[in-house]
């Protein structure tokens, strides 16, 4: 995910003649099912453009540096857009815990059959997904499942929504904010 103001056209120039972003694309190139140009600017820029997911909702309640990012993928159709876009909009509200863990963002991508969510907060993951789950989370899942075309996998109780949240998780293999990027210019750990 990438915060920006301005045209989207800029952010992929300005990615595309990126060093850091050269060798991370190196890096990956194994392991892809399919072969990418992103050596050159234009291969760079055309990858960048097809891999753009339409953002369905985007909610930030405190701009206050990334702490907690976890991201969830269902399979959905992909006519299902405007109608997981009316679902999604006001899901995921802001929250804190008993234990004190606080939402900060909720944001929901779509391209093709993939959608992508992903919530960004502080604290204790369980705290914030019980308070969610407190808060509604457990209807928002159960129209996304029948948007998706099945009931498998829906939440009943603040129990199962954790237990299903957990295992459509996505593994976080990078993030780098401002905030964290200036901790690393000033030398201090991150």
């Amino acid at each position: 995910v990438i915060q920006y103001d301005g045209e989207l056209d800029n952010v992929a120039r300005h990615m595309a003649a990126q060093v850091g972003v050269h060798e991370a694309e190196r890096a990956i190139m194994p392991y892809l099912r399919t072969p990418r140009d992103t050596e050159t600017e234009a291969g760079f820029i055309a990858h960048f453009k097809r891999s753009t997911m339409t953002c369905l909702a985007s909610r930030v309640y405190n701009h206050r540096p990334l702490t907690g990012i976890v991201a969830v993928a269902d399979r959905v159709p992909p006519q299902a857009g405007p109608e997981l876009r009316e679902i999604l909009t006001d899901a995921w509200s802001e929250v804190t815990g008993p234990g004190g863990g606080q939402v900060h963002a909720a944001l929901a991508f779509l391209a093709g059959d993939k959608l992508i969510r992903a919530l960004v907060y502080t604290g204790d993951l369980d705290d914030v997904l019980g308070a969610l789950a407190d808060e509604g989370a457990l209807e928002t899942e159960r129209q996304v499942a029948l948007v998706g075309g099945g009931t498998e996998g829906v939440p009943v109780d603040g129990g199962s929504f954790l237990e299903i949240f957990r295992a459509k998780s996505m593994t976080c293999l990078s993030r780098l904010s401002i905030g964290m990027l200036a901790r690393r210019v000033e030398g201090a750990p991150t």
